[in-house]
């Protein structure tokens, strides 16, 4: 569980850095803050769902030491497992942070992910992009901390 936490908050980090450096290059004036998460459920089983203690610590480190960070938090094609598995978690969750999670299902689910993206070029053809370059661990993590594996 320790090692999901510091895999989770290096990749925050990152996010951090990355549109901190992004948002320097485009020219603005102050750095953008806000990250997006998305997270598609696609194959999920209960046989590879995280135990309720490793979800409370995510939801602790996010609301805790990242408050203002989160922009959004899409949760594509979300099992039913998982729908009765937030109904449990909800009350331990920050107000503000609640109104930021976006359950994308439906004939129209991705609507509102492609929404707030500039551009789909950059989202994963899982929820709907068009990027083609494949992730590689090994590439992505000899990278400038700086630096995000599509650029």
């Amino acid at each position: 569980e320790a090692d999901n936490m510091k895999h989770l908050v290096w990749h925050i980090e990152k996010a951090i850095a990355c549109t901190a450096r992004k948002s320097k290059e485009l020219g603005a004036e102050k750095p953008l803050e806000k990250i997006i998460f998305i997270t598609d459920y696609e194959g999920f089983s209960l046989s590879n769902a995280p135990p309720m203690s490793t979800s409370k610590l995510t939801l602790h480190i996010l609301q805790n030491h990242y408050p203002e960070r989160l922009y959004r938090a899409y949760v594509n094609n979300p099992p039913f497992v998982f729908k009765a598995f937030w109904t449990v978690i909800k009350p331990f969750v920050d107000p503000v942070t609640k109104e930021k999670i976006c359950f994308l299902t439906g004939k129209n689910a991705l609507q509102p992910l492609h929404d707030s993206a500039e551009n789909v070029e950059h989202l994963e053809p899982a929820v709907g992009g068009t990027a083609t370059k494949e992730f590689v661990s090994k590439d992505y993590l000899s990278l400038p901390f700086d630096v995000g594996f599509d650029e």
